[in-house]
């Protein structure tokens, strides 16, 4: 992986370019495949599946529109709006996929995996109840740990960026009705690191599910 050319993808490629391989679940950008799996060796074309669902891709790509709108579209307000709520939900879907298929990787009952999400409604109760229910760390060890091995990015700034400025404009603008609380500026990140947010959350697969599941096997 570089960030050459996943920074140059459009936002709805980041949902296509990575597979999952079926023998070791790690996750790599399709073109790593052309060997086979890079992490167990498993043979190319008859393993590897796409490793994010079609709501990502969906969220994806209403922020590239939402971006092009807003700087095409008289409706300026209405598209940083858009941005920002999308860029949210972004988050909130990758934390949630992340969760249902570490639990999987657990083998927790699906009956039991909904209780839990049910339990921890909110991305705050997942991160810091559910996610050190699940992996024995703090989420905040989880992201240190990911930026330590990383050759992409400082996953710690996407992570403050949401939780400090995204995440409170859009629950401001939700609950308050403030719509001049979303900044040019939030907007514009929200574009930077929508890529970055899909690099961590494979990364953080690769840890905590693959890895895992590897160790299991040997």
């Amino acid at each position: 992986m570089g960030n050459t050319y996943i920074d140059n993808l459009d936002l709805p490629g980041l949902a296509v370019v990575f597979n999952r391989c079926r023998s070791c679940s790690y996750v790599t950008i399709d073109t790593a495949f052309g060997n086979g799996c890079p992490n167990c060796r498993a043979a190319q074309g008859t393993n590897e599946l796409l490793h994010f669902s079609f709501d990502t891709y969906a969220l994806l790509e209403l922020l590239a529109d939402s971006h092009l709108r807003r700087l095409t579209d008289n409706r300026h307000n209405t598209q940083l709006l858009a941005t920002v709520i999308f860029f949210c939900s972004l988050t909130e879907v990758l934390l949630y996929h992340f969760l249902v298929n570490l639990m999987d990787q657990k083998r927790i009952d699906r009956n039991v995996q909904k209780r839990l999400l049910s339990d921890n409604l909110t991305i705050k109760q997942r991160v810091d109840r559910l996610f050190p229910t699940l992996t024995d760390q703090s989420w905040k060890e989880a992201i240190k740990r990911i930026n330590a091995n990383s050759k992409l990015y400082d996953y710690s700034k996407t992570i403050n960026f949401y939780t400090q400025f995204a995440a409170p404009a859009r629950n401001k603008f939700l609950h308050e009705g403030d719509k001049w609380v979303i900044s040019e500026d939030i907007a514009e990140n929200c574009i930077l690191h929508a890529r970055r947010l899909v690099c961590f959350f494979v990364e953080l697969h690769n840890k905590y599910i693959a890895d895992e599941k590897s160790k299991r096997q040997s």
